[in-house]
C-alpha cells in the first residue's frame, strides 16, 4: 500500500505524519504524490510508524459452512476422489432436503445424490461442524483446504456458499460500539441494508446479546457480527466469564460471491487476510476529528482490520463419532432410562434390559459402531 493510502487510513494529518518521522510536511508531501524519490531508509521508518498503530489480535479464521455441487449422479467417486474417503463407512437414507433423494452422512459430513439425469448432481455440504470434521480427515490425509477445493474444480464442483468466520478472543471491536456506530449513521458501507438486534436490555436475565447484520440473506454477501460468548453461555447454561471466545465475526457468501471467494484464497491461501479485505471492502466504521471536524477511519476499526497474519486455517479438528447420539441420550433420553432403571431396581425387574435385548439394530446403527470403534485412518482413502 502507497504510503498516501496508509496515512489516510490511519486517518493522520501530514503534519503529524512529517512530526513524527522526522520530515517536513512539504518533503512528505512530495514523497506522497511521487514528486520526490525517497530512499528506502525514509521509506521504512513511514511505514514502521505506520505498523504502530496496529494491534496483533490473535484471531481464529476458519470455513464455517461449504455447499459445493458437481455435475454427475457419480456419487462414490467423488466421495472417494474429492473428499477422499470411504463410501462404505456413510449412513445412507432417502430425503427429500433440496430436491436431492439420496443422502450420505458420517457424523456431519453429508453428501447428497439426485436422481439419475438431474441437473442437481452430487451436493457436498459441510456445516460448521462438518467443516471441522472434515478439518480432521484433511489431517489424516495430509491434505488442506486449498487441495480440497482444487479437487472440487477438477471435477467441474461449482460453489454455491462458503461461510467464512473469525473468533475473536479479546474483543478487538466492541459490538456494543459498532451498533452505536450504526444506528448514528457513522459508517460507509457497500451494502443497501443493515439490522441491529440487541437482547442485552431485555427484562430477562438470559441474553444473546448484540447482533449486527450488513446486507440481506437474499443478497450474493452478506455479514453477521455477533457476541459469541452470550450465544454459547445461553446455550450452554454457563458463566459468560467461562467462555474464550467474546466475538465471532461471519462472511455468508453464494454463486458468484463464493466462487469468487475461493479463487482468492487458492492464489492466497491465508483465509484471514481473505477475510479482513472482504470487511474492509465493504465496510468502514467513522469517527470525527475534533479539531478539523474531518470524517475519518475510527482508530479502533483500523485497529480491528488492520494486522491480522499468519492464521492457520484448520483449528481445533475434532473427529467424527457417534457423540451426537450420546448427547441426544443425555438431554433428551436420560431422565426416562433413569426412571426404568430405578423402577427395575425397587421393583426387581429387568424391563430396561429386555427393551435393550430385544430391539434390532439396523444397518445405519452398525455402522455407527463401527465408526466409533474404527480411527480416522481407517475410512479414508
Amino acid at each position: 500500500m502507497r504510503i498516501k493510502e496508509r496515512r489516510l487510513k490511519v486517518g493522520l494529518s501530514q503534519s503529524k505524519v512529517a512530526s513524527a518521522v522526522g520530515l517536513s510536511r512539504v518533503q512528505l508531501s512530495y514523497y506522497e504524490t511521487g514528486q520526490r524519490e525517497m530512499s528506502s531508509e525514509i521509506e521504512q521508518r513511514i511505514n514502521d510508524y505506520y505498523d504502530s498503530f496496529y494491534i496483533d489480535y490473535n484471531f481464529d479464521a476458519k470455513f464455517d459452512y461449504i455447499r459445493i455441487r458437481f455435475p454427475t449422479n457419480k456419487v462414490a467417486t467423488i466421495i472417494s476422489d474429492v473428499l477422499q474417503m470411504e463410501i462404505d463407512y456413510f449412513q445412507t437414507k432417502e430425503t427429500g432436503l433440496y430436491g436431492y433423494n439420496l443422502l450420505y452422512t458420517l457424523s456431519n459430513i453429508r453428501v447428497l445424490n439426485s436422481e439419475l439425469g438431474s441437473d442437481r448432481g452430487v451436493l457436498i455440504e459441510l456445516a460448521g461442524k462438518g467443516c471441522r470434521n472434515y478439518d480432521a480427515v484433511l489431517d489424516e490425509v495430509e491434505s488442506t483446504w486449498s487441495a480440497f477445493f482444487e479437487r472440487c474444480r477438477e471435477y467441474g464442483g461449482h460453489a454455491t456458499r462458503i461461510d467464512v468466520a473469525m473468533d475473536d478472543k479479546v474483543e478487538a471491536i466492541r459490538l456494543d460500539f459498532l451498533a452505536e456506530k450504526v444506528r448514528n449513521g457513522e459508517y460507509l458501507s457497500k451494502f443497501r441494508s443493515n439490522r441491529v438486534i440487541d437482547s442485552s436490555n431485555m427484562v430477562n436475565k438470559s441474553t444473546a446479546g448484540v447482533t449486527v447484520y450488513f446486507g440481506s440473506r437474499q443478497s450474493l454477501i452478506h455479514f453477521c457480527f455477533y457476541q459469541k460468548n452470550h450465544e454459547m453461555a445461553k446455550q450452554l447454561n454457563i458463566p459468560l466469564e467461562s467462555v474464550d471466545v467474546k466475538n465471532r465475526y461471519e462472511i455468508r457468501m453464494s454463486n458468484e460471491k463464493a466462487e469468487a471467494f475461493i479463487t482468492h484464497y487458492l492464489n492466497d491461501c491465508d483465509i484471514s487476510k481473505g477475510i479482513r479485505s472482504i470487511i474492509a471492502d465493504y465496510l468502514t466504521i467513522c469517527e470525527v476529528d475534533r479539531k478539523t471536524g474531518e470524517i475519518k477511519t475510527a482508530k479502533s476499526w483500523y485497529n480491528f482490520l488492520g494486522h491480522v497474519t499468519n492464521v492457520d486455517l484448520r483449528l481445533e479438528p475434532v473427529e467424527p463419532t457417534y457423540i451426537t447420539k450420546l448427547n441426544w441420550i443425555k438431554n433428551q433420553v436420560g431422565p426416562t432410562l433413569k426412571i426404568l432403571s430405578e423402577v427395575d431396581r425397587l421393583k426387581n425387574t429387568q424391563v430396561l434390559d429386555h427393551i435393550i435385548e430385544d430391539t434390532e439394530l439396523k444397518e445405519n446403527d452398525e455402522k455407527i459402531i463401527n465408526l466409533e470403534l474404527a480411527e480416522i485412518r481407517d475410512y479414508v482413502v
